[in-house]
């Protein structure tokens, strides 16, 4: 399934085809970078833009652009929330813009189709997941976002705690007594083992019901949980939560993990996450191949994607075909536009288009600079 990101650049794409030129702007920021400073950046990236087209496009008329452009030139609150990077598209009429969460290679460039490539890895890289710190008596929630991890602050209604959440209802955690006519009753050790399960269970469900509701459910966010095996193995019994993870966890005591180790084993499930996706892809290239749905053959791609076969667009980072797509859907690698032009960048223009998903695959998993797999 196409992602989010995925889905709004395809309704980008299918409302602005073949209404270019396109300015094509891609910022890196430095931490905590300046309004300021981002707003001189973007405005020499978009006087750029502007010589360029002067010569490239002499017969456009760059105001619709600058107009398209100003807010980020003009309003220091344009550049509010922006992190990592900053990647803008536009062709005068309707823009797409989108706060970038990784370095990307400052780029400032008209062309007839919008620079995409960029955005897809970006969206690749970032992993969109909810983190449950999860103890016998307490819980926290963490939000990762690409490669930052941030804790959410419960409120006050949230079962943060065992103790606050069942209250007087806590059948364990202490020796008990049963008044029986003049005499008391303690119930052993067996017996308090058994009740300290039943208030752990409670509580499991307590968290979970409220952790789905309040955060999986709404923002559709998968759900990973890093505690000691036992908790896990009762939490994953007890869970209701679709969005939780059968996949991935961190099986450690969250209580023993400072910050900077947490950060450290959430960074070793990110990158797990990345060669899973990458294992995955080559698999399903695999099949493809044997179900013969596979191509790599330019033409045979180009033919595909125009019929609206090809259900994924698999690319090789940082692979590069000097020619572009005319107007007929043809390759052209003679004119000057083609000869400074990625088509592989048109191609993935046009898997999302017909409603295909593109994924760059690092070089260790994808020798080829494009392949395709097709629906049928």
């Amino acid at each position: 399934m196409a992602s989010e990101m995925q889905q709004q650049l395809q309704q980008f794409l299918q409302t602005t085809a073949g209404k270019g030129p396109f300015a094509t702007i891609y910022m890196a920021l430095e931490p905590n970078q300046s309004a300021d400073k981002s707003k001189i950046m973007f405005k020499n990236a978009a006087k750029h833009i502007e010589e360029v087209m002067k010569e490239t496009w002499p017969d456009v008329d760059w105001e619709p652009y600058a107009k398209q452009m100003s807010p980020w030139v003009e309003d220091t609150q344009a550049w509010d929330g922006v992190a990592q990077g900053f990647g803008l598209l536009t062709n005068g009429q309707q823009t797409y813009v989108r706060h970038l969460n990784h370095f990307v290679n400052e780029t400032a460039m008209v062309t007839a189709t919008p620079q995409i490539l960029p955005l897809i890895l970006d969206n690749q890289r970032a992993f969109n997941f909810d983190l449950l710190a999860l103890s016998s008596d307490q819980i926290a929630l963490y939000h990762n976002a690409g490669t930052e991890l941030t804790p959410v602050e419960l409120p006050d209604d949230a079962p943060k705690t065992m103790k606050g959440t069942l209250g007087t209802e806590l059948r364990g955690g202490s020796l008990n007594s049963v008044s029986q006519g003049a005499e008391a009753s303690y119930h052993g050790h067996n017996e308090k083992s058994a009740e300290e399960e039943i208030d752990l269970r409670r509580y499991f469900q307590e968290v979970d019901k409220y952790i789905s509701d309040n955060y999986s459910k709404p923002f559709k966010r998968m759900l990973i949980v890093v505690g000691l095996p036992q908790n896990q193995a009762i939490f994953h019994e007890l869970s209701k939560n679709v969005y939780l993870s059968n996949t991935y966890q961190i099986e450690e005591n969250p209580g023993a993990l400072g910050e900077n180790e947490l950060k450290a084993r959430v960074e070793d499930l990110r990158q797990k996450m990345r060669q899973d996706k990458m294992a995955h892809a080559v698999e399903r290239i695999d099949r493809a191949k044997s179900q013969k749905r596979y191509r790599i053959e330019l033409g045979q791609i180009v033919t595909a994607l125009v019929n609206g076969a090809v259900q994924t667009l698999y690319i090789r980072s940082g692979a590069r075909v000097y020619a572009q797509l005319d107007e007929n859907q043809k390759i052209d690698t003679s004119s000057e536009q083609g000869k400074h032009n990625n088509l592989l960048n048109d191609l993935a223009e046009l898997t999302l288009e017909y409603g295909g998903e593109v994924q760059l695959l690092n070089v260790d998993y994808f020798e080829e600079p494009v392949g395709a797999v097709l629906r049928y």
